[in-house]
């Protein structure tokens, strides 16, 4: 991550970044980074740095994945059955 940063800044763009990382108590949290530079005078004078928990979120995608799974699962089944007959 200390990496990814020193680039950005070295570059001066903007980046993004998705990791995760272990809590003192042993969960896991997904969180999503976002960097900007801020420009004054046609010089970066600092970064806006933007660090969220996205755990939730990549939990609920990881769910309608499998939902999505099982439903074409069953609709192929249901497609063959029928050509079956």
């Amino acid at each position: 991550l200390q990496r990814e940063w020193a680039r950005a800044r070295h570059l001066g763009g903007p980046c993004s970044m998705t990791g995760r990382y272990r809590r003192p108590e042993g969960t896991v949290c997904w969180w999503e980074s976002t960097t900007a530079p801020i420009v004054v005078d046609g010089a970066i004078s600092a970064h806006v740095v933007m660090v969220q928990d996205v755990s939730e979120r990549l939990a609920l995608e990881r769910e309608i994945l499998d939902v999505v799974g099982r439903e074409q699962h069953r609709l192929g089944a249901t497609l063959h059955e029928g050509l079956g007959q």
